[in-house]
């Protein structure tokens, strides 16, 4: 009898870990509404699920990945809406720090080197093979994409820019098409968006020195590899428990291999934090409602706290994700108005002039659009100039 049971508590247990890695298990744990009841029921800042998001990252990348692409089968545009959600939920703002892709969605925060990590995580999720271009202008500056293999190529995706270069079979280039001249890339928007040496980032193969998702462009790898001269394989040693919960969340094969395993009490030991943290999960979840009540909370409890700021900022972002455009302009307008200086400033412009242009009135996002300076202006002048301004 006692074997029976052992035997059953076993094959019970591998029953769980197999269904716990179908997406509509991960689906259903993350956004069943009498599970959400629960936890709130014991739990108001829901630091139970911020904890599993953390934790298991696995869940949140599947989840996220999943919502994105919707019912979309298709390779190439479940790609393309993935590119676009990194683009508009990540921000060149503050510190910009290299971390587990968990990490950085969380944050919020990121450059050309973290949006293509989170690109790579995502895509994970539908399968599609994917790894880090790293490249460099001849003055030493350089840039950061992802190549998703899609119909036995690897193709080029930009998350920092969402820029995509149809070839001449209208399917999305390939670095050496992008050199070549075959495709559909846009001299007049690059000069416009000032990115003149765009093209150039592809058509010298002894500036391509980084085709790694496994280490991160500071680790020492990398630096070895410049100094030396060195072409480093493409390989892939992330995620070595993905068939258990695609745990631990490997970025960096020196760097990077923190498993963000320590309790929230330890890593969020004040209470502002415990609500900013549970609000950007609820966010990145797609939780619109529930992360500004939490934003809201963070403002009026803690309005001198680092999160203040940022929360307001996400406010803002979670109307305009959530279709209403209208409070998304006003809320950005007051941001502009009240807050000059805050570091969100420049992207609450960006954003109040997209919720117009939704609404119908491109005068009106015209005139904040061109006041947009820093990083967002690029994406600015791309809006401008796909609108004939």
């Amino acid at each position: 009898m006692y074997k029976k049971v052992i035997l059953g508590i076993c094959i019970f247990a591998v029953f769980v870990l197999v269904a716990i890695q179908m997406r509509p298990v991960q689906h259903l744990l993350l956004n069943n509404s009498l599970i959400d009841k629960i936890i709130f029921k014991f739990d108001n800042y829901s630091t139970l699920k911020t904890s599993i998001y953390n934790h298991f990252p696995g869940f949140a990348y599947s989840y996220i990945a999943i919502n994105v692409a919707g019912s979309e089968k298709n390779q190439e545009k479940i790609t393309q809406k993935l590119s676009l959600h990194i683009h508009e939920n990540v921000f060149v703002v503050g510190e910009i720090i290299d971390a587990a892709a968990i990490n950085q969605i969380t944050r919020g925060v990121g450059s050309c080197d973290q949006m293509s990590d989170i690109f790579i995580r995502l895509a994970d999720s539908h399968n599609i093979p994917a790894h880090i271009v790293y490249s460099y202008y001849d003055n030493g500056s350089g840039h950061t994409i992802a190549t998703a293999f899609l119909e036995n190529e690897w193709r080029v995706v930009d998350p920092l820019y969402d820029l995509t270069f149809i070839n001449n079979n209208n399917k999305r280039a390939t670095a050496r098409e992008i050199c070549s001249g075959d495709t559909d890339a846009d001299s007049a928007m690059l000069n416009q968006m000032g990115l003149e040496k765009y093209k150039q980032l592809y058509c010298n193969e002894s500036n391509i020195f980084l085709g790694n998702e496994a280490a991160g462009a500071s680790s020492p790898v990398i630096f070895n590899a410049i100094k030396n001269d060195i072409t480093i394989p493409v390989t892939t040693v992330a995620d070595p428990w993905r068939l258990v919960f695609k745990l631990p969340d490997f970025i960096g094969t020196d760097l990077f291999i923190n498993l963000y395993l320590i309790t929230l009490e330890e890593h969020y030991p004040n209470e502002d934090d415990y609500l900013y943290e549970s609000a950007r999960v609820f966010q990145v979840l797609g939780k619109y409602k529930e992360a500004i009540d939490l934003y809201n909370k963070v403002i009026e409890n803690y309005p001198q706290s680092t999160h203040a700021k940022e929360s307001d900022f996400f406010i803002g972002l979670s109307r305009y994700h959530s279709g209403q455009y209208t409070l998304s302009a006003n809320h950005f307008k007051k941001i502009i108005s009240n807050n000059p200086l805050s570091p969100w400033v420049n992207y609450s412009k960006l954003y109040a002039a997209k919720s117009l242009i939704e609404l119908g009135k491109p005068n009106d996002a015209e005139r904040l659009l061109k006041s947009v300076e820093g990083e967002p202006r690029r994406e600015a002048r791309k809006i401008l100039y796909l609108n004939n301004v």
